[in-house]
């Protein structure tokens, strides 16, 4: 079973805070595990709802008992922008994440500036194995590519514009190193 603690407030609020934290308790192959997960953001909106910042972030660990698939997956969309989609494991992480949004022509062009951060480390089971789609039988062993940690804090920046009240969008994000 999971529990779950989440405070949340109304989008319309000029300023609003939402935070959950995650506690999963969990066993795999006879060893217990424990996976852990907060998550929290910060919205301030001007009073026409034009103009907005917003802050996020996360931070959470499992122990060491716990499957491949129960560690954290940072890259791409929604994680770490501008590097590869999950292309980082590791049994610990934090990522940080700021959007700053403005309309342009309300409510058809709005634009927005972007910014994330985050760390990955401590893969406690060694590898996490990508398994092939498609593999010829008799040409050996499956290959396998391990997951690697961030190595550091990995950074990304861009902007980006979207149309009917933000349905649509575009984002260009750079990863900086």
């Amino acid at each position: 079973g999971t529990i779950e603690l989440s405070r949340t407030s109304s989008r319309f609020d000029p300023f609003a805070w939402d935070a959950t934290l995650t506690v999963e308790p969990g066993s795999f192959e006879g060893d217990g595990y424990v996976r852990t997960l907060l998550t929290g953001h910060v919205r301030r909106h001007s009073d026409d709802l034009a103009a907005d910042i917003r802050i996020g972030g996360a931070a959470g660990f499992v122990t060491g008992g716990a499957s491949g698939q129960r560690h954290f997956l940072l890259g791409g969309r929604e994680t770490l922008p501008g590097y590869e989609y999950r292309g980082f494991s590791g049994s610990r992480m934090a990522v940080l994440d700021a959007e700053v949004s403005r309309d342009v022509w309300r409510p058809w062009l709005r634009v927005r500036a972007v910014a994330a951060a985050g760390w990955t480390g401590g893969n406690t089971i060694g590898r996490l194995y990508l398994v092939p789609i498609m593999h010829e039988p008799g040409s050996g062993d499956y290959p396998v590519d391990g997951l690697p940690g961030t190595d550091g804090v990995r950074t990304s920046v861009g902007f980006g514009v979207s149309g009917f009240w933000d349905q649509l969008r575009l984002d260009l994000v750079r990863g900086l190193n």
